[in-house]
């Protein structure tokens, strides 16, 4: 027969009443009632199997009863400890996360990391804000021109038919009165010659005397010279349409001088420098300046300036970019300066708005200037802004620059790279 189950929390006491079992004389052997055993002993085994099999059963009955409040109470409390316990380590490690971690805010760099299609929808709602301006401030004056136009329209045209009506009573009045009967009868004449039969004498009018023959009047003899054509009327000037908006955004020709600014958000200039270890590439968009040329002539004197900031540029290795900084002397020598003095066109293509060619000007770093000649490629996209692309090589120590070395191993290569990748847009047109 299996034993009844003992709840787990009971078992300790279990054990203690099972030592207790002893005390009872080993009724175990004795109730198995062997023939030596005298009647005596078997009533006393089976008294103390009684007692003990009753103890045992109340012991049982009492434990499981009241073990799952107390499982319920120490669960309890160790739920509350573990509730305290997670919010002590939740503390401790905000504090230590709020010490370790620190949020800092750069406008221009935030401008530098911004996705290129962002930067060119944040540009081209610029422009078509512009246009929009543009056109709500001209539309006053265009309304007003088309009322100006329709009134001066009614004004010539009633002035016209005036002219036309004064001439033809003009007309009509020097013209002869004709002899109508004079007429109908020198036709019926011509009409009986014709018919073969003599001409029947016209017979008077009844209602009338026949009037006596108008006298003719003398026609003066013609100049057989050829008669001068009247002048021609002078062609009205051309007017400008009363709609003619002028949007900031269209106001660009191909073959005309004009300012162009450098746009930050949408433009980056950058070296690549080759290691022993690998190659790598410094860039940034902290970049300034203006360019003043004309496309269709780029050689007709143009003027332009650009301007980067040095430690601006980024490898992406911090430990890397701060050793950069150090040699370029940025701190002494916070910017990286480009002025053209000349252009050299290759190729000048006014259909499809494209030019190549040499620029040559001077470069600065780390405060020597040097002679720098760059090819270049200028272009224009969709949204009329200016799209600048060129790239030359650039020796370090010319200008001073200390190439970077690790203990003899690892260094650096004298020569890098630089290169620009400019989006620049029209300025606008100063009065006068």
């Amino acid at each position: 027969m299996a034993r009844p189950a003992v709840h787990r929390a009971c078992r300790p006491a279990g054990a203690r009443f099972a030592r207790e079992k002893r005390g009872y004389g080993g009724w175990f052997a004795s109730a198995g009632g062997g023939a030596k055993r005298s009647g005596v002993e078997k009533g006393n085994a089976r008294a103390a199997r009684s007692r003990y099999t009753s103890d045992g059963a109340r012991w049982r009955d009492t434990c499981n009863a009241t073990a799952p409040s107390r499982m319920k109470k120490l669960l309890t409390v160790a739920g509350a400890l573990a509730l305290l316990a997670w919010t002590g380590l939740g503390l401790f490690a905000w504090a230590n996360v709020g010490e370790r971690v620190h949020v800092t805010i750069e406008e221009g760099e935030a401008a530098a990391r911004t996705d290129p299609a962002l930067a060119a929808l944040a540009d081209e709602l610029a422009v078509l804000h512009a246009d929009v301006r543009a056109l709500a401030a001209a539309l006053g004056p265009n309304l007003q021109g088309l009322h100006d136009e329709l009134a001066a329209h009614v004004d010539e045209r009633a002035a016209a038919l005036e002219r036309e009506l004064v001439a033809l009573k003009a007309e009509l009045a020097a013209a002869p009165t004709p002899d109508v009967a004079h007429e109908l009868a020198a036709l019926r004449a011509e009409l009986a010659a014709h018919a073969g039969a003599a001409p029947a004498e016209p017979a008077p009018l009844a209602s009338a005397p026949a009037p006596e023959p108008a006298a003719t009047p003398e026609v003066a003899p013609v100049d057989p010279s050829p008669v001068a054509a009247p002048p021609a009327p002078a062609e009205p000037a051309k007017k400008k349409s009363f709609l003619a908006f002028q949007l900031p955004s269209d106001d660009f020709r191909f073959d005309e001088r004009r300012v162009w600014s450098v746009l930050p958000s949408l433009s980056r200039v950058g070296f690549d420098g080759k290691s022993t270890l690998h190659d790598f590439t410094g860039a940034t968009s902290r970049v300034e300046g203006e360019l003043e040329v004309d496309p269709g002539r780029p050689s007709a004197t143009p003027r332009g300036l650009v301007r980067v900031q040095a430690a601006a540029l980024d490898t992406g290795n911090a430990d890397r970019d701060a050793e950069m900084r150090e040699h370029l002397a940025a701190a002494a020598h916070p910017e990286i300066v480009f002025e053209l003095e000349r252009f050299e066109p290759a190729t000048v293509d006014a259909a499809a708005q494209k030019v190549a060619g040499t620029a040559h000007g001077k470069m600065t770093i780390r405060g020597v200037t040097r002679a720098l000649s760059m090819p270049v490629r200028l272009a224009f996209d969709e949204a009329r802004r200016m799209t600048l692309d060129g790239e030359a090589s650039v020796h370090l120590p010319d200008y001073g620059v200390p190439v970077p070395s690790k203990l003899g191993v690892i260094s650096m290569e004298d020569d890098v790279k630089v290169w620009i990748a400019l989006k620049l847009r029209a300025s606008a047109r100063k009065d006068g």
